[in-house]
């Protein structure tokens, strides 16, 4: 954005020497600005089916083009994420402190107690208390006495072995008996199992895990995102759940999928989550069922939180997650053609990403590849999807480790420093440049530029093992290099 407030291509991210125009492509510029000067307003569109793959396909590598760092400069920030996380967290509570209210029938100036908060949740006039007395056949004072139990074993992490034993401190504080509390476990993982001679198909009866499942959505989503103004920033992340059974091939598993955690090499189901980045308070969570993809279980939770009429709308919404969700088609096929902004690690994919390191390529890959060797570094390379442009990014640490990432928030060559004192940070603010000793080491080159053959870089190169002595950004601290009559930071 330029002074006069016009859009202009560095702005968007895009080099000062480089028109996208030079590439015959359109901008849409009255979107961009309008969209710069407003985070919650947007234009309707509609993409035939052609326009919609050409814009929203993953793009080959060799669309990938780089971003120079001598027409965008670096920008040196200092805690600036956390002041980004503490300002949504401050909303997203005054949020669902406002929701929590609502559902209660509570009045502005009312408090909410954490009491009042359980039993919503949780009691036995609640959507999950009322379905569950039906489906077990229990008493109000028998489920209160399990769901005691039950949250008490869950707050100490304790397996039922433990929480029961003779010499446990949580024994006498538990309102059921080890030998009830058992028979109501085994009730719920055998309720509706169907016969180990048939397969489980949709004509079967739904399992009980598949109506909680939906039950706790709808609750999160009613407190969390119904009413929602402004932006919507999630994290995604997958739990892996393992247990070792030995009758778990002749036994119903429920619509759940078996698998290997390849990791921990055990074998379980898995629980994809989501929490709000600012105040972590948890959104939504979609069990991996037998049938389902990765892809599959990302939609079904975005679905149960921005779902209308059978799709999501995910303007104004950011989702943040790991490489394991951050596939090709996921991120343009499905998160970006749905309005959505993306931030996440990604895989070294020679489908599309245009990094990898520590990788021997074939001919026709186009990648550029890391050398893990060498000072910290930042490269950038962007492309466009549609009216957003996607940066791809691989940061070299300076100790042989290379992490890559996309992004549509982060376009810039930034680095962030993080205070150790808070009376640092106070310095910070009132002077950007009062850190600068603290954070840089200036490096004199002078006597190596003698010799008027070999350039400034070059030089930079030949001698760096030499004459400095390595200090990573974890260390807190960055590279001046200055030499005579020429700079290169």
């Amino acid at each position: 954005m330029t002074s006069n407030g016009t859009f202009d291509n560095e702005s968007a991210g895009i080099p000062a020497s480089e028109s996208i125009h030079d590439h015959n492509e359109d901008i849409d510029y009255d979107f961009l600005e309008e969209r710069a000067n407003s985070e919650y307003q947007y234009h309707d569109c509609s993409l035939t089916d052609v326009e919609f793959n050409k814009h929203f396909s993953a793009p080959p590598t060799q669309k990938w083009r780089d971003l120079s760092s001598d027409s965008h400069p670096a920008v040196f920030k200092m805690d600036d994420s956390k002041d980004i996380q503490w300002k949504l967290a401050k909303k997203e509570i005054e949020h669902v402190k406002y929701r929590t209210r609502k559902l209660l029938s509570k009045s502005e100036n009312e408090i909410v107690t954490p009491e009042e908060i359980a039993m919503h949740s949780l009691g036995p006039e609640s959507p999950s208390g009322k379905y569950m007395m039906l489906e077990l056949e229990l008493d109000e004072k028998v489920y209160l006495q399990f769901m005691i139990t039950f949250l008490i074993q869950a707050a100490y992490r304790v397996s039922t072995t433990e929480l029961f034993r003779r010499d446990s401190l949580l024994v006498d504080q538990v309102p059921m008996d080890h030998e009830h509390y058992v028979s109501i476990w085994e009730k719920i993982s055998t309720l509706r199992e169907v016969p180990q001679s048939y397969i489980r198909t949709t004509r079967s009866s739904p399992p009980l895990w598949e109506r909680l499942e939906t039950i706790t959505n709808e609750v999160l989503s009613a407190v969390s995102i119904t009413d929602r103004i402004g932006k919507v920033s999630i994290a995604l992340d997958d739990d892996k759940i393992w247990f070792a059974s030995r009758a778990t091939k002749t036994k119903d598993l429920f619509n759940l999928k078996f698998t290997t955690h390849v990791k921990a090499n055990r074998k379980g189901i898995v629980a994809h989550t989501a929490v709000s980045t600012g105040a972590l308070i948890p959104l939504a969570i979609v069990f991996e069922r037998t049938k389902d993809s990765c892809l599959d279980c990302m939609k079904k939770v975005l679905d149960f939180m921005f779902g209308h009429a059978g799709e999501a709308d995910l303007r104004n919404v950011s989702i943040h997650s790991d490489r394991g969700y951050m596939y090709p088609d996921m991120v343009f096929g499905y998160l970006l053609s749905q309005g959505a902004e993306v931030v996440g690690t990604c895989q070294r994919m020679a489908q599309c990403w245009p990094f990898t390191f520590k990788q021997k390529r074939k001919e026709h890959d186009k990648r550029t590849h890391i050398d893990v060797n060498g000072a910290p570094t930042l490269f950038l390379k962007y492309c466009k999807a549609g009216t957003k442009h996607v940066f791809a990014s691989a940061f070299r640490n300076g100790t042989q480790g290379v992490a890559t990432a996309v992004s549509t928030l982060h376009r810039s060559h930034e680095w962030e420093g993080v205070v150790l004192k808070p009376p640092e940070h106070f310095a910070y603010k009132a002077d950007p440049t009062s850190l600068r000793e603290k954070f840089f080491q200036q490096v004199m080159l002078k006597e190596l530029c003698r010799d008027d053959n070999f350039s400034a870089t070059t030089l930079l190169q030949r001698h760096l093992d030499e004459k400095i002595e390595p200090i990573t950004l974890r260390q807190g601290k960055l590279y001046i290099y200055i030499i005579e009559n020429r700079t290169s930071s």
